[in-house]
């Protein structure tokens, strides 16, 4: 079972990511929702699957970035934090890796950005 949930986030993260390079922000931000629950669902079964905090700190930091191209400024903070939030889990947890170094410099910057607006 935990398979076939990997498999379905999977999915929806590639339709949300072909709705995104088209641009077509409200069908990707419903198709991230529901990759960001599926991958909730899974943390609950395996809380301690760093690869499961990692993925739901990418598809929420993707998230926010189709909130913020909809000028949805509370949205996009709020779910920017959750990446954020999924970061801090990882690295109670382990050092994080260059890439989510990465990520959490960019989400901290968007956030930033935002506030601005």
């Amino acid at each position: 079972m935990p398979r076939l949930a990997e498999r379905r986030a999977e999915l929806l993260e590639a339709k949300a990511e072909a709705y995104a390079r088209a641009k077509d922000w409200q069908p990707a931000i419903e198709a991230f929702n529901e990759a960001i629950a599926v991958e909730e669902g899974r943390r609950k079964q395996e809380p301690e699957d760093v690869i499961v905090h990692k993925e739901l700190a990418e598809y929420s930091s993707r998230l926010a970035a189709g909130y913020a191209a909809l000028e949805q400024w509370s949205n996009a903070a709020r779910a920017m934090q959750s990446s954020l939030d999924a970061l801090w889990e990882i690295e109670g947890r382990r050092p994080l890796s260059p890439e989510e170094e990465q990520l959490r410099r960019e989400d901290l910057t968007a956030i930033e950005e935002w506030k601005r607006k």
